[in-house]
């Protein structure tokens, strides 16, 4: 990692890739929730000297972040990001309910659930962190596979950089770091595909085993059919024309989603398209909800704010609300 951090090192003394800088640990708190997560931040000695630079390339944003003090950060339950790690200085301490490890210089960790989830930074931590949405990691897994993408990705939560998969991240980074300094754009609409392709490839257990395996024992009409409906999701399909492109009858083609799938082919329609929704309402200039809502098929607004109210934890607005409050402070593009 020495010649990443030599770079980030180089990126933290630009004043035109500075976010913020502060000792108010109320501020931090504000301005890092709109960052990465929403969390509360906790200062013990009730001091802080925190930063924070931020590196763009296209939709991706490469944050270097510095508490200069020691801090806890207790996270809410959030489902809209999933955030890397790589520790450039210090220790940081994570515990949840599933144990506590301590990350130091040199380690990497890739936060798929904040739920319940606490991290102790000593006062010379320093991280690069970045953060991907969901749903754009959702696409780039459905592309790979060829289908819905999983719930869960089973992302290795804690590894080192020296490792064969580490270092090639960093190599990665390293490289979409020079890019971004230098105001190259070629790769403006690449960036995150390429980084999330590389996550789900290599740190991965739902992509590297089960989703592709699972390609082999699927009937051929379950995986047409969900194939056509990623491609087609925006447009009016029925269960019958689902049938009859996967070449079978609608109680085949209802059992076998069932079966191997654990939901209905209208289910798992309506899902993808949620997911979508989703995926526009985080963008600031994708629309209201009532436009994106009747772009991807859902016609009765109380019943779309109701589903997915129920699959996200959060209401449609909440969604858009956040989304503008990121760009109002800058971090996004």
């Amino acid at each position: 990692m020495d010649s990443l951090a030599t770079l980030c090192s180089q990126v933290c003394e630009q004043e035109r890739f500075a976010v913020f800088k502060s000792i108010k640990v109320n501020e931090v708190q504000d301005r890092l929730t709109i960052a990465i997560t929403p969390h509360r931040l906790e200062a013990p000695r009730r001091n802080i000297d925190a930063s924070l630079h931020r590196i763009g390339l296209g939709d991706l944003s490469v944050l270097l972040l510095r508490f200069g003090a020691e801090a806890v950060v207790m996270t809410e339950p959030s489902d809209d990001f999933i955030v890397m790690v790589l520790v450039r200085s210090g220790e940081y301490e994570v515990s949840d309910s599933s144990g506590r490890f301590i990350a130091c210089a040199g380690d990497a960790l890739i936060i798929e659930s904040f739920k319940g989830l606490q991290l102790a930074a000593s006062p010379d931590f320093q991280a690069l962190i970045v953060p991907l949405r969901r749903a754009a990691v959702a696409r780039v897994a459905e592309t790979l596979s060829g289908r819905t993408a999983p719930r869960h990705y089973g992302f290795d939560r804690h590894f080192r950089l020296t490792d064969f998969g580490g270092a090639a991240l960093s190599q990665l980074l390293q490289y979409l770091i020079i890019q971004a300094t230098a105001g190259n754009s070629a790769l403006d609409t690449l960036a995150t595909t390429l980084l999330i392709h590389h996550l789900l490839l290599n740190h991965s257990d739902a992509m590297r085993s089960a989703s592709f395996r699972r390609a082999e024992t699927v009937p051929y009409y379950v995986r047409r059919a969900e194939a056509f409906m990623i491609k087609n999701f925006k447009e009016q399909v029925s269960l019958e024309c689902l049938a009859n492109h996967a070449g079978v009858s609608l109680r085949t083609l209802t059992s076998g989603f069932r079966r191997h799938c654990g939901a209905s082919p209208l289910s798992m329609l309506r899902d993808i398209r949620l997911e979508r929704a989703r995926e526009q309402l985080q963008e600031p200039h994708g629309g209201s909800v009532t436009e994106v809502a009747l772009r991807f098929g859902f016609g009765h607004l109380g019943r779309f704010a109701s589903v997915y109210r129920a699959r996200f934890g959060e209401c449609p607005s909440t969604t858009l609300a956040k989304s503008r409050a990121y760009l109002a402070c800058g971090l996004s593009e």
